[in-house]
C-alpha cells in the first residue's frame, strides 16, 4: 500500500497514530517526529494537519475521550453526577498518560465538549442557577481530573513517599493509619460535593 504523503495523510490519520505511540511509550516519548515515523512520513507533512505538539494533544484528548458512556439522564441529578464522575474517572485513570493531555478550558473539541454540556444539565436539573453553573461544574471538574492525577501517580508508585516520624507529626500519622482505598476517597470526595450543592440550593 503506497504511503500518504502531506495534504493526501488526513488529521485522523495522524491522531490514530499519536493514540497508538502514547498508548505504546507514553508521553515524553510522543514527538512529531516518532508520529510521522509511525505513519512512514517526514515530519514536514504532518504540519499540514496540526500545528504543534500541544496542538496534537488536544486533538488526541478529543479521540481519546470519544465514545465514553456517561449513561442517559435518570431524573435524580445526584445519582447522574456520580455516574457522570465515575465514568470520566476510569476513563482517565485507565489511558495512559491522559491526565497529562486534559485541557485548560471546556471545549478542546467537539467530543470532548461533551462531558461540558451534560456536566451542565446535570446542574441545571439539579436548580443550580445560570451564573452559577460554570462555577459549579468547574468545581466537579477539577476534583476529578486532580483525583484522576493523583490515582495515576500513586499507582506508578505504589510504595509513595516514606511517613513522616510520628512523634514528630502525630496527626499526619493519625489519618495515614485509617486511610482507606483511593477508590473510597474518590467517592468521599463526590459525596462533599453532592452535599455542598445540595446545601447551596436550600
Amino acid at each position: 500500500m503506497p504511503r500518504k504523503l502531506g495534504p493526501q495523510l488526513t488529521r485522523e490519520d495522524i491522531v490514530q497514530a499519536a493514540a497508538r505511540l502514547l498508548d505504546r511509550n507514553g508521553y515524553d516519548r510522543l514527538t512529531m517526529r516518532s508520529v510521522a515515523a509511525e505513519l512512514g512520513v517526514q515530519a514536514p507533512a504532518l504540519y499540514w494537519h496540526v500545528k504543534n505538539k500541544e496542538d496534537l494533544g488536544l486533538l488526541l484528548f478529543d479521540h481519546l475521550i470519544d465514545n465514553l458512556d456517561y449513561g442517559a439522564p435518570s431524573g435524580d441529578w445526584r445519582g447522574d453526577l456520580r455516574r457522570m464522575a465515575h465514568a470520566l474517572r476510569r476513563r482517565l485513570v485507565e489511558t495512559r498518560d491522559i491526565t497529562r493531555l486534559f485541557p485548560e478550558d471546556y471545549s478542546s473539541g467537539p467530543r470532548a465538549i461533551r462531558p461540558l454540556e451534560l456536566g451542565l444539565g446535570v446542574m441545571r436539573r439539579a436548580g443550580v442557577p445560570a451564573d452559577e453553573a460554570l462555577h459549579a461544574y468547574g468545581v466537579a471538574l477539577s476534583f476529578i481530573v486532580g483525583w484522576a492525577r493523583f490515582e495515576v501517580t500513586r499507582r506508578a508508585n505504589p510504595a509513595g513517599a516514606a511517613a513522616p516520624p510520628a512523634d514528630l507529626f502525630p496527626n499526619i500519622a493519625w489519618a495515614l493509619a485509617g486511610q482507606q482505598k483511593p477508590e473510597n476517597g474518590f467517592d468521599y470526595g463526590l459525596d462533599l460535593l453532592v452535599a455542598g450543592l445540595e446545601r447551596r440550593l436550600r
